[in-house]
């Protein structure tokens, strides 16, 4: 894709073609492309695609890593000119370890969920949407995002559904570890901006919070074939 880069100040001109460029390298560098071929396959396949699209930013502090960055002055730009808009004093901070890059993720459209009675005009503002997604128990135990995962178990259907057939007797004590799976349950809500996920596994949510995206919008991007303007979901094409 064609990445545009439009400052909000005159002043930022200057880094505009610098900051184009790190989004085509961070497309790159990504799965993106894979993910947005995925949900356009789909679409012709299935009547429809599903990508989720967010800019996913993450600043941590490290031990150990500390060092000298300079806030307020622009670093000089090889082949531009110099930035003549006076800056604050320059100060001495502790290094910040950041993630700041656009995501895209291919959804099954077969875990894609939305309100029943959201027509296709609509699903934009639709009350919520949402998807479900498996994951190995042990990393989301692990995973310091996911709360209430002490006595989580894994999901029966799940897992059985990655096992071949010769081990559908297994009990599910005996199934190995790096093998339980469990579906987690991600509900978006357009009235209170709400990001919930919670497994059939466990009664209280593993993950509570306001959007983490910075845009008026749901994350989603839905690649619709033809269909009836009354209803939501399409007819597969022939």
């Amino acid at each position: 894709p064609e990445f545009r880069v439009k400052p909000l100040k005159d002043k930022d001109r200057l880094g505009a073609p610098l900051n184009r460029d790190l989004l085509s390298y961070t497309w790159r560098r990504s799965d993106g492309q894979e993910q947005a071929v995925q949900a356009l396959r789909d679409r012709f396949i299935s009547g429809m695609g599903v990508g989720f699209t967010t800019w996913e930013v993450v600043e941590a502090r490290e031990e150990g890593k500390a060092g000298r960055q300079f806030e307020g002055v622009r670093p000089q730009v090889e082949g531009q000119p110099e930035d003549p808009t006076p800056g604050p004093v320059a100060e001495e901070t502790v290094l910040a370890v950041r993630k700041d890059e656009p995501r895209v993720a291919w959804i099954d459209p077969k875990s894609f969920f939305i309100c029943p009675e959201t027509t296709r005009a609509q699903w934009r503002r639709t009350p919520y949407l949402g998807y479900t997604e498996r994951l190995p128990l042990s990393a989301v135990k692990k995973s310091a995002r996911y709360q209430n995962t002490g006595n989580l178990k894994a999901d029966k259907a799940a897992t059985y559904a990655l096992l071949p057939d010769d081990w559908q007797d297994l009990k599910m004590e005996d199934v190995p570890e790096d093998l339980q799976r469990v579906d987690l349950h991600h509900y978006i809500e357009w009235e209170r901006k709400l990001h919930l996920v919670v497994s059939g596994e466990e009664e209280r949510p593993h993950l509570v919070e306001t959007w983490p995206w910075p845009f008026d919008r749901y994350p989603v991007r839905l690649l619709l074939a033809p269909g009836r303007g009354d209803r939501f979901w399409p007819s597969p094409p022939l």
